[in-house]
């Protein structure tokens, strides 16, 4: 029995040892009160703490709009909800904001019924080849394609790309046999 009290006794003296030591081991600025660790006050102002806000400022990473182009393109998107594509990119160009204007253009060239024309989709996955929604981009340049374009100018804007609407696939396969490529363009008409 003398033994078990002596062992409680050991265990207690090393767990208050250990919490005098947690106790004197705080960092700079913390304090301890019973079991609580707090922060000290922070000094006012009039005395120098090494940390001025003015240092500290980066530029934010978010983007965000002025009050007045909020309000353009805030405009421009419910002319583009109501499909009034000629109303939301001229509403789109009173504004300031490179990226809002080009949400609307790519909303404007994802729109079906919208009449984008080919050289505008083209031109448009051209300069933002990271985009969403690409495929259906390319899936839209493909049914906007000018029947009048060469076979060498179609093969060349396919390039190694596969067509994704059965129109590209049948362009792609005129434009092949026209180019002299029978057997790729039978293949790609047939699929």
């Amino acid at each position: 029995m003398n033994l078990r009290r002596a062992a409680i006794f050991i265990s207690a003296a090393l767990a208050a040892a250990v919490l005098a030591y947690a106790q004197t081991t705080l960092p700079n600025g913390l304090t301890q009160l019973g079991n609580v660790v707090m922060m000290q006050p922070i000094p006012d102002g009039s005395t120098d703490t090494g940390y001025t806000a003015d240092r500290e400022r980066r530029p934010s990473p978010v983007h965000t709009l002025s009050a007045a182009d909020h309000d353009i393109y805030s405009r421009a998107m419910d002319a583009a909800d109501r499909g009034d594509w000629l109303g939301a990119k001229g509403i789109a160009s009173q504004g300031h904001d490179a990226t809002a204007t080009r949400i609307i253009t790519w909303r404007y060239l994802l729109d079906k019924n919208s009449g984008a024309s080919f050289a505008e989709i083209d031109n448009f996955l051209k300069n933002n080849p990271n985009w969403p929604l690409r495929d259906t981009l390319l899936s839209r340049a493909e049914t906007a394609m000018d029947p009048t374009m060469t076979p060498q100018a179609i093969i060349a804007w396919y390039g190694t790309r596969t067509p994704l609407t059965g129109l590209g696939m049948v362009r792609l396969g005129d434009a092949l046999i026209a180019a002299g490529r029978m057997d790729a363009g039978r293949a790609m008409v047939q699929r």
